[in-house]
């Protein structure tokens, strides 16, 4: 796979969870962004 980006974004809005980091990949290929947790 192709990818033109990974980055890891840390997110605090979500209740009950200070922060929370999530991987988002941009696959320049396909055309889709996929956001996965970053502990899975």
């Amino acid at each position: 796979m192709d990818q033109l980006t990974i980055d890891t974004v840390p997110f605090s809005f979500v209740p009950g969870v200070r922060c929370v980091e999530f991987v988002v990949r941009i696959d320049e290929q396909a055309g889709a962004v996929h956001v996965d947790p970053a502990n899975a």
